[in-house]
């Protein structure tokens, strides 16, 4: 996994607005920091997730729903973010996968997601 325990929850704490969690992200993860503004729709950020992090543009694009994007996730073995895009998209066995593999945070960064996405579509 490249990314770490702490910085995932981090990044779910960005997703959900917590006070500080996303300055807090940039100084940590410039790319996880990215990838969180992408997903609010920031069209930079996604640009740049393609142009630098390709493996987090494939990850967004996974989350929005493009099946060949988790084949690409699982073909480069990045098995818990395919997991977590599948959970995301509903996928109730992958979110078990994730928690029998001691991932459960992957479960609460897809639950993240879901959040900002609908709070992005209520603004």
């Amino acid at each position: 996994m490249i990314y770490s325990k702490n910085q995932i929850i981090l990044l779910c704490a960005a997703l959900r607005g917590k006070t500080g969690a996303a300055k807090r992200l940039m100084e940590e993860s410039q790319e996880l920091f990215a990838f969180e503004s992408a997903i609010r729709g920031d069209v930079r950020a996604a640009q740049w997730l393609i142009s630098e992090k390709k493996l987090l543009a494939v990850f967004v694009d996974a989350i929005f729903g493009n099946k060949i994007a988790v084949k690409a996730l699982l073909a480069k073995k990045h098995y818990e973010l395919a997991a977590t895009a599948n959970f995301f998209k509903g996928d109730k066995k992958a979110g078990l996968w994730l928690e029998i593999h001691n991932l459960k945070y992957f479960v609460e960064l897809a639950d993240s997601i879901k959040y900002a996405q609908q709070k992005r579509e209520i603004e």
